[in-house]
């Protein structure tokens, strides 16, 4: 994932000049990929110069089906997020008893890029282990046996 796609123009426009500043929207103009054009509140209609004004970030949307690469609005088609496989299971979180062992797999086969989707549904699951009665062993207290189930 490319960070302009991780980062609003408005954040951007933070980042680099503080607080106090969001993307300026220049009226009748497509947005330029060269320039992220950056204003405040206190400069109100005006934006910063071109001369101060920094390029966006690699993968800034620039408009449908467009991003902003090397200062250029480029046509790139979306693609959306895959499952990589599952992981092998861990082991169980106890020795003795019933535990849990998890499982995990990642969103990156391939990741989402260029406003797809990410994948859906989980990234972990979870079974309990140890869940089976090894052995039941016999036990004399004073008169009696008692079982007793070890796990």
């Amino acid at each position: 994932m490319l960070p302009g796609e991780l980062y609003s123009r408005d954040q951007q426009c933070y980042f680099n000049h503080g607080e106090d500043y969001r993307h300026c929207v220049v009226e009748n103009k497509e947005i330029d990929c060269r320039y992220l054009r950056c204003g405040a509140d206190f400069m109100y209609p005006t934006c910063l110069s071109q001369r101060r004004a920094k390029p966006p970030l690699p993968g800034t949307f620039c408009k449908t089906d467009h991003w902003c690469i090397n200062g250029s609005c480029i046509h790139i088609n979306y693609q959306d997020g895959g499952w990589s496989k599952w992981t092998a299971w861990t082991v169980c979180s106890r020795v003795c008893g019933i535990g849990v062992s998890k499982r995990r797999r990642y969103c990156d086969k391939p990741r989402a890029q260029f406003g797809g989707k990410k994948c859906e549904g989980k990234s972990f699951e979870y079974k309990l282990c140890n869940t089976q009665v090894k052995m039941i062993k016999p036990l004399k207290f004073s008169n009696e046996i008692v079982n007793v189930i070890v796990m």
